[in-house]
């Protein structure tokens, strides 16, 4: 995503939290090719901006399985809806660019799911890290993501089978 930021290709992001903030943000940094979206929901800005590393890990387990890939996608999101809400956040948050738009981006090209394609293909957790020799977000925010999961008292099916199979 930096490289198409380089490249001038047009981009979208979040600027979350106060009004003053955000103007600020936005007055700074947006140009013709790097646009400012708004929004006052900083705790869900925040909470998409950590949870799609962990389910694009799972989306990255279903490999070239396109039908998996998508149904993994469709359970990320909801799941995602449900933890934010809960944890104080709004559901349109998720349905905007903080949640489903980052969750696309990342699924597309990012590391974690890269990592989630060799934990599919048949790594061990510490086999793929070692292999992708980078930094892998949801590798540590799925353990504390699942924590908060049980905290809240939410069930959520395939946080707890990343947190399970990277736990491992």
């Amino acid at each position: 995503m930096a490289k198409e930021i380089a490249r001038r290709i047009i981009t979208h992001v979040i600027a979350a939290g106060d009004k003053k903030t955000r103007t600020l943000f936005k007055k700074t940094f947006e140009t013709k090719d790097f646009h400012v979206v708004e929004s006052d929901d900083l705790r869900g800005a925040e909470l998409c901006g950590a949870l799609k590393n962990v389910y694009s890990i799972a989306v990255g387990m279903a490999g070239e399985k396109v039908n998996t890939a998508a149904a993994l996608f469709t359970q990320a999101l909801n799941e995602m809806c449900t933890f934010v809400q809960k944890a104080g956040g709004q559901r349109e948050t998720v349905r905007g660019l903080a949640g489903v738009g980052d969750l696309e981006a990342t699924c597309r090209s990012g590391r974690n799911t890269e990592f989630g394609k060799l934990l599919g293909s048949g790594l061990s957790p510490k086999a793929a890290l070692e292999r992708m020799n980078t930094t892998v977000e949801g590798y540590e925010t799925a353990r504390l993501a699942y924590k908060m999961a049980f905290q809240l008292k939410l069930d959520l099916p395939l946080l707890k089978k990343v947190y399970k199979t990277i736990a491992q």
